[in-house]
Parts: structure tokens; sequence; C-alpha cells
């Protein structure tokens, strides 16, 4: 791909017009040293230049802007040095592996009428029996689901119907 470099663009709308960069810079209301250092590709056009380029020379502030762009990329396709940060990039983001957030446990607490009493279970996932902070949590966790079953109880309250409780 050969892209124009933006100045060699400015420079064809210059003689199509028979205008001399002074010319131009007297339109733009700019100093002529801005569109000398624009045209020999020593200063970017920015997006005020793109639109006083655009209301000059009859063309959109896009036009410039997407010509700066596209100039500019194609320069950084061809240095070696930047393609490989690239590469590394692209190399580090395909080892990134996005885990899923982990389940959390299911507690149950049900009235066994059998047994007259609350019954509780907890079921532990697999990624929490890995670490004992997960058996650890599960632990409290059912300590105080049975606690409040036994306040309930204690209390006189209705016992809780055969369900689940989910945290």
């Amino acid at each position: 791909m050969n892209i124009i470099q933006p100045g060699d663009q400015i420079v064809r709308q210059l003689r199509a017009r028979d205008w001399t960069q002074q010319i131009l810079a007297e339109v733009m209301g700019r100093p002529a040293q801005v569109v000398s250092e624009v045209i020999n590709g020593k200063k970017e056009i920015t997006r005020e230049t793109a639109a006083q380029l655009g209301a000059a020379l009859n063309t959109t502030p896009e036009f410039w802007l997407h010509l700066q762009d596209a100039y500019l990329l194609e320069r950084l396709e061809r240095d070696a040095v930047f393609q490989e940060k690239l590469d590394a990039i692209t190399r580090r983001a395909e080892s990134v592996v996005i885990q899923p957030p982990p389940a959390r446990p299911r507690y149950t607490v049900t009235w066994s009428s059998e047994e007259r009493r609350y019954v509780a279970t907890v079921d532990v996932y697999p990624h929490l029996r890995a670490t004992s902070k997960g058996e650890d949590y599960a632990l409290r966790k059912l300590k105080a689901l049975m606690a409040a079953a036994r306040r309930a109880e204690k209390s006189g309250q209705e016992p809780l119907k055969t369900g689940r409780k989910d945290s």
C-alpha cells in the first residue's frame, strides 16, 4: 500500500489553483511557516488545521484527518520495531485466560418431620474444596443458618418448610 503524504496532496491542490504556500497561509490565517511544516511533513495536521484546509481548499476536515492518519499508520506498519511490539501485545492478549466467576456454595436448611429438627447441608463446589478459605466460609455460613433455625425453634415459631435457602 502506498499512501500519499498529506503535504503532497496540499501541493497538488495548490498547483490546481495556481496558489503558493504563502497564499494558502494568508487564506487560512496561519503563519506561512506552519503551512510549510505541514507540507514538508514536519508537523501533523491537527483538527483545527484540517478544518482550515477544508474551508480553504473546498474539501472536508475529515478528508485531511483521514489522509494524515492513513499516512501515519502506514509508516507504523513499515516500522519493524513497532511491529515486534504489536506482535508481543498480541501474544500476551492471546495468553490471557478469563476464569469464570466461582459458583457459590448452596446451603439447604430443611425441617425433618421424622427427626423433628432442622437438618442443614451444604454443597461446597469443587473450586472451594481446594482452599481452606472456601471450607471455612462454608462452615461459618452453615453454622449461622443452623443457629437461626434453632432460635426460630426455641421461640416457638413455625419450623421452616422443606426447601432451600440459597446465599
